[in-house]
This record gives C-alpha cells, sequence and structure tokens, in this order.
C-alpha cells in the first residue's frame, strides 16, 4: 500500500498567480514611470502613481505568493506527519526510515531527515536495532517489533 502526495488545492495556485501577476504589473508601472520620471515637473502626482500603483501592488504581489509557498509547505509537512504516523500505528509503534520511504512517495532522504527532525523535536526515540536504527512512536503502539 503505496501513500501518495496530495495535490495542492486550486486557491494556492490561484494566490501564486495572482501574486505574480500584481507584482509584475507592479513592476511594469514602477518600471514606466522611472523611464518618464519628472518630465512633466509633476513629481508628487508621480511618487504616488508609483507608490500606489506600483509599490502597493509589488507589495501585495510578495506577500501574495510567500503566503502561499509557507501553507503549501506547512501541508506538506502535515501530509507526511499523517502518513508516517499511520505506519507507524500500524507497526506498533516502531518504524525504520527504509519502511517509512517504501510505502510513501519520499525519499529514503527525506524520511529519515523527516524522522531525525521528529527526534530533535523530542516527539520519538531512537534506537538501534539489528536491522539499523528504529524510531520508537511513545504512545503509538504496544511493543511491535522493531524493522
Amino acid at each position: 500500500m503505496s501513500i501518495h502526495r496530495k495535490r495542492p488545492p486550486s486557491h494556492y495556485y490561484a494566490n501564486i498567480g495572482c501574486g505574480a501577476l500584481l507584482a509584475f504589473i507592479g513592476s511594469a508601472v514602477i518600471g514606466g514611470a522611472a523611464l518618464s520620471f519628472g518630465e512633466d515637473g509633476q513629481i508628487i502626482g508621480e511618487l504616488l502613481m508609483v507608490l500606489f500603483f506600483g509599490v502597493a501592488p509589488v507589495g501585495i504581489g510578495i506577500a501574495l505568493v510567500s503566503r502561499a509557498l509557507v501553507a503549501r509547505r506547512k501541508a506538506v509537512w502535515e501530509e507526511i506527519e499523517r502518513q508516517v504516523l499511520t505506519i507507524a500505528q500500524r507497526r506498533g509503534g516502531v518504524v525504520n526510515a527504509l519502511e517509512v520511504a517504501a510505502e510513501t512517495d519520499l525519499s529514503f532522504d527525506e524520511t529519515k531527515r523527516y524522522l531525525d527532525r521528529l527526534a530533535d523535536q523530542g516527539h520519538v526515540e531512537i534506537e538501534p536495532s539489528e536491522s539499523g536504527l528504529v524510531y520508537r512512536f511513545p504512545g503509538a503502539g504496544a511493543g511491535g517489533a522493531p524493522g
């Protein structure tokens, strides 16, 4: 049984697209204003135009893209956590990185990095076994056999 990563929700792509579009439009306004700045002698008007139609859209665009990327990263880690906990529970609370990698779309290195991060945070205990290091999830099962 292989657990696969979910596709990101459509609003993720909408936020990325809107943010990128706003940043592009704002950059174009700033660039256009820079080419003609001060020609007509209306410096204050041009500064306001650049501020409201250039800088503001760029800032909003960058914020939208940034928030979407952070939300996506968080969603990915939550999905990985759900998958790993499901596997750990099914295996009596004891897994090794190879077993988790084999049952998910995660690479061995991604799996090891994630499990080591859980150990660093104190959520799992690392123990040696005949097959290498195993990760014990306290409370996830009653003494399953190490991998």
